[in-house]
């Protein structure tokens, strides 16, 4: 049976104490989790404010 993590993302602004939720991602736990994990990395990029 296939198992999957959910990977989410968030947007912190611990000033005005606002945690947004972003992306949210599938992770198959029947592949490289490490190799899965850098692949989604390249995909963030931390937004400039």
């Amino acid at each position: 049976m296939k198992k999957y993590y959910i990977a989410v993302t968030y947007e912190v602004c611990e000033h005005n104490n606002i945690y947004l939720d972003m992306n949210e991602y599938n992770i198959d736990t029947m592949k490289d989790l490490e190799k899965q994990i850098r692949e989604l990395a390249k995909l963030e990029v931390a937004p400039f404010g």
